[in-house]
């Protein structure tokens, strides 16, 4: 006769699938991912509800006035408010941890600029300004034709990368592109930056 230990043993290499719950291994739950960047226009209508489904941004909804404008809803007791209004598109993403989402709001001049906006306060902060307090090289590439800052996505619940481009004029025409990771924090550094010879602009009518 075998011993109870090594019976026991035996019983469960070759049962696995009836284990008793303590043997059972566990699962991990799943990791709470951003959610994918979403362009809000006026000609329909576009939900982005947050990863923990508390929170939905909306271009709009029952009974709202018209107009582009950006809305939050809360899935709980349903409260809406206004987020932002927007002159031609704006842009969006959650982080992991629905605690903020960013906008880009991209006006028809091309004038880029982006914002992170905490969903419980709506308390708002301007990418810009972080860049500008960490790069002193920001405010003229900031002044540059066409300069546009956009976030390009999240990188973590509070970390972002963003896009600094535009085009300077002098000594010769030449476009360009830094890229930053900027965390709510403060902190922010460059992970790259690059130049090219831009395309002609088209002639004007």
């Amino acid at each position: 006769m075998l011993p109870a230990r090594l019976s026991l043993l035996l019983a469960l290499l070759c049962a696995p699938a009836s284990l008793p719950a303590p043997y059972r291994q566990r699962q991990r739950p799943p990791v709470p991912q951003p959610s994918h960047t979403v362009r809000f226009s006026s000609d329909r209508l576009i939900l982005l509800p947050s990863p923990d489904d508390q929170w939905t941004l909306a271009n709009g909804c029952h009974g709202c006035p018209a107009g582009r404008v950006l809305w939050l809803a809360n899935n709980v007791d349903h409260h809406r408010r206004i987020v932002r209004k927007y002159e031609n598109t704006i842009a969006g993403a959650w982080s992991s941890d629905s605690a903020n989402f960013f906008v880009n709001d991209e006006p028809e001049s091309g004038a880029v600029r982006a914002y992170v906006i905490e969903a419980a306060s709506l308390k708002v902060t301007e990418i810009e300004k972080l860049i500008v307090a960490a790069d002193d090289a920001a405010p003229k590439l900031l002044r540059a034709h066409r300069a546009a800052l956009a976030v390009e996505r999240w990188r973590g619940p509070d970390e972002l990368l963003v896009a600094l481009t535009g085009r300077v004029e002098e000594p010769t025409p030449t476009a360009f592109e830094v890229r930053y990771d900027v965390k709510l924090s403060g902190a922010v550094r460059r992970v790259s930056e690059r130049t090219w010879e831009p395309e002609p602009d088209p002639p004007s009518h």
